[in-house]
């Protein structure tokens, strides 16, 4: 099986290269990794140090200091130094030995990734055998080799925080926001910009640029979030990279058991409907962990598991007033005359009136709208063979279900999407030290995330579009189901997304002096993307007229709103850094090479992009038949687009759904003998190289301060989304003369960030650290939208090029007061402006694509997440005697921008873009703990609640006032042709933050 993990790597680059580097040189870098194991990088830390005689201050040659319970260490040299590579993070003792010197202990030493700990020692001369001194480690405040901004935290902390989610706690360090869809941008970049790390290995979802695993808090070792100049072994990111090491099994056995349950208590019931219904079965969660060493292996193998079920209700609940079947007409102007057809009454109800009466002697079931439903589990096998190797394996699955809100499907819930995401990663790590000063690290990963939408599974369930139209002005739908066509546009599409990626990467580290650390490696990846979307069609008969009753197709792979395709793009990566550690001065400098094969197509002629629709085919033909087959075909005299059969009248697209064969080797081969008379309808895309340099510089000014720098280029390849999009090029022909589709293109470009960054560290007194940080971002090359002419007057097509730019300033500025007299405090504030040109990257498209187009914007303006100012704020007071704690959260933000318009719904610009600002926002978190000690256990009942003021916090606003509990539309609004009042359409609950939840549950720990 790995013979062919090999083959299906080499193969699947050596056949697609054609870029800059040659087939043999890259031969021969391949087989150099993969003859190796597969490999980790940068997640292990570094102890140094000096040992000295502490009354002469002499260094001390052949010192030994070893890290117990790891059977690593080493020994000083002539000058008295030592350092200790290849320590994976987390706390350790330490022992210091040489005959004719005290020992020493030192407890509690926090190593961290990619960082060197110090730790200096003075030994004192004795002739007592055994005298032993005993001190506790304080972490250092001021990181002295920290050459640009990093954050890490650890999971201890993370235990003793009001936080459910990881991206809970990524949230609230220094210049991340989040946006109002819940997605985390770093220093002002887009959400797609951030490349997340999983004990070294990535686990961002190339399709989309998001977190494709679920790695639960209770598993986290720690993490570090790197939003400055990172190094050269970092890759594919814009903004920042978050990386975050899992737990690891230790010598004895610890496990806990943790459950709770909760609900929503808010007086906001005008808001929220459903909301005061309190079960605590509503919101509810189970999680176990267990880890220690295996049996019978001596404790070689450890192990460490963790499990979790989540299951949430939501806060937002609709009522099942209708069912997707259902059916009604409100076209008459006076609503005695509407016809309602409920399935579940036995004849329809005529008037809105009587409809009234018969819903006030009903009992509708309230259905939840925004539910989440999770199942995670995450394991960890350690396999020690000697005290110089190590082998893991780390393995994360998870199952999701959830839904998103939609206003329109108020009471008809069932009509609208779920939505589901699974995916399992299983990682294998072989960590080999050579000798005391060299190491590496090599590793495979196997990474398969899927992501499915439906209502059902099922096709034929779906049920007329007709239903859709039948709620008109200012009215929920009263039947229907989401995912179909319908005479207004699509409601969005069904979509069926797997994306496989295998990977390798070795790494190799080698203290090859006192001062200088070199660090390389080189990393493979190949995808396996299968992509499917569609729209429920009605059935048609053998003369293209709609079936009734309503039968559900699927529409062929032909058409505008079906597209299907598979992708395998590779993507191969090597650096070289050097870190370079003076007394005086530290210096990150390196070099990274990354280079991606798309493994796309893009139109010969941009003018007449798809293959079945041939707006131009009368100059391209020249008067001969297109050969399919051996079957002639020719243009249609009366469709200057279409090309018939002469014989059969049969059209060529129609004949293409019915021969997959075909339609494959038309994608990839279109110089065959078929088509010689057209030649290469697409070409191949280009393949991606880029070198880009990074350095980062560290001053030590004083024992308690260093002035840091960084800059650096970094690069990003475009998202999968965007490369391959409607692959088939189709444009919506039922919307002729206008700007109607929207398509990929595999010749995108790298997106490029200059990154500038200068910040100060700083420690007062003994527990108290102060870092201020500026920063800088010029972005190009940004993801944007192009709008192109097509052969037929009027008609135009939007397509994804590298058009758009911003720049990004701001200053970060952190007050850290370590645990004093049992409270400690953490305080992070962020003056940031985000700007740029467009906020999403088919901004272009959506702007000609308007009812009433618009220019747009040429100008920076302020991005939708540009929020000016943030405060976060942690602290907890932790009184160890009476084994109690408490922990607050505290969020200040200032309100996003937002377009005002004149009024809402016409969406007709008041002023520029992202000129006005949404509300602020302030939230507070608390959690509240009790340990008991029973035996072996300690039972530790607990509370947590999430917005404890119980705040009216805005996320979403009417964009004709700039408020979410009030419009200008509503002043304008006709008479609603529908069952609901006009009060409740403009009641948006999904327009606040969810209200106040409690839950009260109880830990186990052994």
């Amino acid at each position: 099986m790995i013979r062919q993990f090999f083959m299906f790597i080499i193969h699947g680059l050596l056949d697609r290269i054609g870029g800059p580097l040659p087939k043999n040189v890259l031969l021969c870098i391949t087989i150099s990794v993969l003859v190796s194991p597969s490999a980790w990088g940068g997640q292990t830390g570094k102890v140094t140090g000096r040992i000295t005689n502490a009354e002469t201050g002499e260094p001390l040659l052949g010192a030994n200091v070893l890290i117990e319970k790891t059977n690593i260490g080493a020994s000083t040299d002539l000058e008295g130094y030592y350092v200790i590579l290849n320590v994976m993070p987390g706390t350790y003792d330490l022992k210091i030995l040489m005959m004719g010197y005290t020992q020493q202990r030192v407890e509690g030493l926090k190593v961290s990734l990619d960082v060197t700990t110090k730790m200096d020692f003075i030994l004192f001369p004795t002739v007592l055998v055994g005298e032993e001194v005993v001190v506790t480690a304080q972490s250092p405040i001021v990181q002295r080799d920290l050459t640009a901004s990093k954050q890490i935290v650890r999971g201890e902390d993370i235990s003793q925080m009001p936080v459910e989610e990881f991206v809970d706690v990524l949230e609230l360090q220094a210049g991340i926001i989040k946006d109002s869809e819940g997605r985390i941008h770093i220093r002002g970049g887009r959400a797609s910009e951030v490349n997340y790390l999983i004990d070294g290995i990535s686990v961002t979802d190339p399709f989309a640029g998001e977190l494709s695993v679920e790695v639960e808090n209770a598993g986290i070792e720690q993490f570090q979030v790197i939003s400055g100049g990172f190094n050269a072994e970092y890759g594919q990111a814009l903004s920042g990279m978050v990386d975050i090491i899992t737990k690891e099994g230790g010598e004895k056995y610890h496990g806990t058991v943790s459950a709770y349950g909760g609900d929503y208590f808010t007086s906001d019931n005008d808001i929220f409907f459903n909301i005061n219904d309190t079960k605590l079965t509503d919101l509810y969660n189970i999680e176990a962990s267990l880890n220690g060493p295996v049996p019978l292996f001596k404790k070689k193998l450890t192990f460490n598991v963790n499990a979790r079920y989540f299951n949430n209700k939501g806060w937002l609940y609709g009522e099942r007033r209708f069912r997707p079947k259902d059916s009604s007409n409100f076209e008459d102007s006076n609503p005695d005359n509407w016809i309602i057809e409920d399935i579940t009454l036995d004849e329809p109800v005529i008037g809105l009136d009587n409809y009234r009466a018969y819903v006030e002697t009903q009992d509708y079931t309230p259905v939840a709208m925004n539910p989440f439903r999770k199942l995670s589990i995450q394991g960890k096998l350690a396999y020690r063979f000697s005290p110089f190797t190590k082998f893991n394996v780390v393995g994360l699955y998870h199952d999701l279900d959830f839904a998103e809100y939609s206003h329109k499907f108020n009471l008809n819930p069932d009509g609208y999407f779920g939505q589901s995401r699974n995916g399992l990663t299983v990682t294998s790590i072989l960590n080999h030290s050579l000798s005391p000063t060299t190491f590496y690290t090599a590793k495979f990963s196997y990474i398969n995330f899927e992501f499915n939408r439906y209502v059902f599974k099922d096709s034929s369930s779906y049920v007329d579009p007709i239903l859709l139209d039948a709620a008109r002005q200012n009215a929920f739908y009263t039947g229907g189901t989401a995912g179909v066509a319908t005479s207004s546009g699509a409601e969005e599409f069904i979509i069926d997304r797997e994306t496989t990626t295998f990977g390798g990467k070795f790494d190799l580290t080698s203290q090859v002096s006192r001062i200088h650390q070199i660090k390389t490696g080189i990393e493979l990846r190949r995808y396996a993307l299968n992509y499917e979307e569609y729209e429920i069609v009605p059935e048609v008969d053998e003369f293209g007229i709609r079936k009734f009753p309503f039968e559900s197709a699927i529409p062929p792979i032909s058409a505008f709103n079906h597209n299907v395709y598979q992708r395998e793009p590779v993507e191969l990566s090597a650096y070289l850094q050097d870190k370079i550690e003076l007394q005086e001065i530290i210096i990150n400098i390196g070099v990274r090479l990354d280079y991606f094969d798309p493994e796309g197509k893009v139109p010969t002629d941009l003018r007449d992009p798809s293959l079945t629709q041939h707006i131009r085919a009368i100059d391209i033909f020249q008067g001969d038949d297109l050969l399919y087959n051996d079957v002639p075909f020719r243009l249609n005299s009366d469709d200057s687009r279409a090309l018939i059969n002469p014989e059969t009248g049969e059209t060529f697209s129609e004949i293409i759904p019915a021969d997959a064969s075909f339609i494959d080797a038309a994608r990839n081969d279109l110089s065959s003998k078929d088509w010689g008379a057209i030649g290469s309808w697409f070409k191949d895309s280009k393949v991606l190289s880029q070198v880009s340099p990074r350095v980062g510089i560290s001053y030590p000014i004083t024992d308690r301060g260093a002035i840091y720098f960084s800059y650096g280029f970094f690069y990003q390849k475009p998202t999968f989304e965007h490369l391959y999009m409607n692959p088939e090029f189709e444009m919506n022909m039922e919307k002729s003369g206008a700007v109607n589709t929207l398509i990929g293109n595999a010749n995108l470009k790298n997106q490029k960030t200059v990154n500038y960054e200068i910040g100060l560290q700083q420690q007062f007194g003994l527990n108290t650290g102060f870092f201020v940080t500026g920063f800088y971002k010029d972005i190009n090359n940004w993801l944007g939208t192009e709008i192109i002419e097509t052969y037929i007057a009027g008609d135009r097509y939007g397509r994804f090029v590298n058009l758009d730019y911003g720049n990004v300033r701001g200053i970060t500025v952190t007050l850290d007061l370590r645990p004093t007299r049992n409270v400690s405090v953490f305080i992070d504030y962020t003056n940031q402006v985000a700007e740029g040109n467009a906020s999403d990257p088919e901004a272009a498209f959506a702007d000609a694509a308007a009812t009433i187009p618009r220019e747009s914007e040429i100008q920076t303006v302020p991005l939708d997440w540009d929020q000016r100012h943030t405060i976060n704020l942690t602290a907890n007071l932790n009184d160890p005697k009476r084994n109690w704690s408490i922990a607050v959260i505290g969020k200040y933000y200032t309100g996003k921008p937002y377009t005002p318009t004149l009024r809402a719904t016409r969406g007709i610009r008041a002023s520029f873009e992202n000129s006005e600002r949404k509300p602020t926002y302030l939230n507070f978190d608390i959690r509240a703990r009790k340990n008991y000690k029973v035996g072996g256990f300690t039972f530790s009942p607990f509370f947590k609640v999430y917005n404890l003021f119980d705040a009216r916090n805005v996320k979403r606003v009417f964009t004709s006032t700039g408020r979410a509990d009030f419009t200008s539309d509503i002043l304008y609004a006709g008479r609603v042709q529908g069952v609901n009042t006009l009060e409740a359409w403009f009641n948006r609950p999904d327009f606040y933050v969810e209200p106040r939840r409690i839950q009260l549950g109880v830990n186990i720990a052994l």
